[in-house]
């Protein structure tokens, strides 16, 4: 297990995930409903989810030792989401329940090809946990978050790097859209995830490594990961290294997940030192088994799950400081 940077009280950690627990009601619909109207659904079904927590538990089922930093409301809804977490492994002792709430939620509607829509309705604030936080980040390895309030992400990361605690970003297009989020996102952030439309977004470009390191060259960052949905994703670091990593075939049954889970499983290679193809290819695996099932959370592999995939094959193209993608 990998050490903290600094001392404090409790148990080190390598990943902690700031975000609520959501609780994930997914439904099959061929067709998306418009104002006043209604469609057929099936296979509706309740899961565990939210980005964060997702995350946390794909990089815990991987060997991490990970824990959440969020807020759930009460009743049985809220015990549902609690003892998912603890199923995974993550460390609970610092969610905190708002009596009388209801818990975070998100009505997921999931096409035949897989891909979804989704309405989410955040948990309540609690108190404020400042102190709390920043306790929990000197014991952290990384901290890592979706950061949609640029104030918030800016003191967290704060914080973070007071400590020696990396900050690890997920940005979407919804996170990278405001004006002042890329340049607080560049200035803050030490590894960057992007799916494709938040890199589209940020850059107004597709993504080619040549862009990602264009990208990386304006930011404090040292490492940034583009994920491509079907073509798999792409990394690159400081140093000028590079990789593409095509994604593994599978048949999708909903991709509700996928980035989380392929985040978390890339932060659990790179965490121990791997290099970027081989975090690109781990990443990309666990991938493939999260979208295979429906729920986000049903396909997160182990690592034995991981290796087989590894095992049965799949290209990795990669270059040097100074080579070409092949």
């Amino acid at each position: 297990m990998i050490a903290a940077n600094a001392a404090g009280g409790g148990p080190r950690l390598d990943l902690v995930a700031i975000g609520d627990p959501v609780l994930d009601v997914v439904v099959h619909a061929s067709q998306l409903p418009a104002w006043d109207d209604k469609q057929l659904g099936r296979a509706a079904r309740l899961f565990a989810g939210g980005t964060e927590a997702n995350a946390a538990c794909a990089a815990s089922r991987l060997g991490l030792r990970t824990a959440l930093f969020g807020t759930l409301g009460d009743g049985p809804d809220a015990d549902f989401l609690h003892q998912e977490l603890l199923r995974f492994g993550v460390v609970d002792a610092h969610l905190r329940r708002v009596p009388g709430a209801a818990s975070a939620m998100a009505v997921i509607l999931v096409s035949d090809p897989g891909e979804r829509a989704i309405v989410y309705t955040p948990a309540p604030r609690g108190e404020d946990r400042l102190a709390e936080l920043q306790a929990l980040l000197a014991r952290t390895r990384c901290v890592y978050t979706v950061p949609y309030d640029i104030p918030a992400f800016e003191r967290l990361a704060a914080a973070a790097h007071q400590v020696g605690t990396q900050v690890v970003v997920d940005i979407e297009r919804a996170v990278a859209a405001p004006p002042d989020a890329m340049p607080a996102l560049c200035r803050h952030s030490d590894l960057m995830f992007f799916n494709e439309a938040g890199f589209r977004c940020a850059t107004g470009e597709a993504p080619t490594p040549e862009r990602a390191a264009a990208l990386i060259a304006r930011t404090l960052a040292h490492t940034l990961v583009v994920t491509l949905g079907a073509q798999g994703a792409l990394a690159v670091d400081r140093r000028g290294n590079a990789a593409v990593q095509r994604a593994y075939g599978t048949a999708v049954v909903d991709t509700t997940g996928a980035g989380d889970s392929f985040n978390g499983a890339f932060l659990a290679a790179h965490l121990r030192g791997h290099d970027l193809s081989t975090s690109l290819a781990q990443g990309c695996a666990a991938a493939s088994l999260c979208v295979a099932t429906l729920g986000a959370r049903p396909g997160l592999p182990d690592a034995a799950q991981v290796a087989e995939v590894l095992r049965r094959g799949g290209p990795v193209l990669s270059k040097g400081p100074s080579g070409s993608v092949l």
